[in-house]
């Protein structure tokens, strides 16, 4: 049997990765291990050249499909788009008992904040789970959907706006859903190379391709404002930041942006933030931070231009109230004392 028929014939399949939305692809330097986190088999293997998938572990729980923050995976049967608009949605496991549910996914916990967020904009307010005994299950991680939720009425709560309620569902005693359900393992595929692409860095990266079903998922809620409870909040330490932009341009969301109008300013969209954590890692002063589940304090940083009175080259940095650098970014690193040639 073919390779492609053996997936198709499994209940989720293997992630199918969209080329230009992973992060370590985009920038060498990239963190974000939240695949080979999120997989119960170890079936994500990422070192310093390649991401790679292991088909003979992967068991197409889906579970790497909600955990990563771009929406760089996708797998079959794991989708919500044929579900957007009903108001309730009860989702089975591929352990349950009978397909009890409308969505039958092989794990609950293959839905992400993003199609969460998703799906409650478009109108979901219930959510029945009809599952196994997820005390006895094989597949051992942390419940995304269940936290997923909590952060999301969280926010929702904050902002006095309908949450989604969580059930269990058609659920035998016993099989009470908790903290740890997360379906079973479905059958073993073929090992085989699935994924493996170099990471490169980038100084600039193009913005992320589009993917119709996703978006960072506090796009799809309200615009938050100065004070309201988000669902990722990113800050700048304005006393280590330089004004370098190496976070306005590694960001593929707009979620940090520098505006040059009548005043120059980073500006701060904490709903375009998904949590990649991209700024943290490109930023050498540790200026950045990105914070879940908290509130917008920040929107925007005054920045101050300037001229470089060594190299002429204009500048900016953060207006912190005092009377501002003098060097550019690079001479302020630079020595200028030093001997260029010297005489042994």
């Amino acid at each position: 049997m073919d390779i492609r028929e053996l997936i198709a014939e499994t209940v989720g399949g293997v992630p199918q990765a969209t080329a230009g939305r992973c992060v370590h692809e985009r920038v060498g330097v990239a963190t974000c291990r939240r695949c080979e986190t999120a997989c119960p088999r170890g079936a994500w293997q990422l070192d310093d050249e390649d991401l790679m998938i292991d088909i003979g572990q992967c068991d197409g729980c889906g579970l790497c499909v909600a955990a990563c923050p771009e929406g760089a995976l996708s797998q079959a049967g794991v989708s919500p788009d044929r579900h957007a608009g009903a108001a309730e949605l009860r989702l089975s496991c591929e352990r349950a008992d009978t397909d009890a549910g409308d969505w039958q996914l092989p794990c609950v916990h293959a839905v992400g904040l993003a199609w969460l967020a998703g799906l409650y904009r478009a109108g979901l307010r219930t959510i029945g789970l009809h599952v196994g005994d997820c005390r006895t299950c094989e597949r051992r991680t942390d419940a995304a959907l269940t936290d997923a939720v909590a952060r999301l009425n969280q926010v929702l709560m904050q902002r006095k706006l309908p949450q989604i309620d969580v059930h269990a569902s058609d659920a035998r005693p016993g099989r009470e859903p908790d903290k740890d359900c997360q379906g079973q393992g479905g059958p073993l595929l073929s090992r085989r190379g699935f994924f493996r692409r170099m990471v490169r860095a980038t100084a600039a990266p193009e913005p992320y391709p589009p993917e119709a079903a996703w978006a960072p998922p506090g796009s799809r809620l309200p615009t938050a404002q100065r004070g309201d409870l988000a669902l990722f909040v990113p800050e700048i330490d304005v006393r280590r930041c330089n004004g370098c932009d190496a976070c306005v341009r590694v960001c593929g969301h707009a979620a940090l942006t520098c505006e040059h109008n009548a005043s120059d300013a980073y500006r701060i969209a904490a709903d375009a933030c998904t949590g990649c954590g991209l700024c943290v890692d490109i930023c050498d002063r540790d200026a950045v931070s990105v914070n879940q589940s908290a509130v917008v304090s920040q929107t925007e940083v005054a920045l101050v231009v300037g001229t470089c009175r060594v190299c002429g080259v204009r500048f900016h940095t953060p207006d912190t109230g005092g009377d501002g650098d003098t060097l550019c970014q690079i001479c302020s690193r630079v020595d200028h004392k030093r001997n260029l040639y010297q005489v042994l």
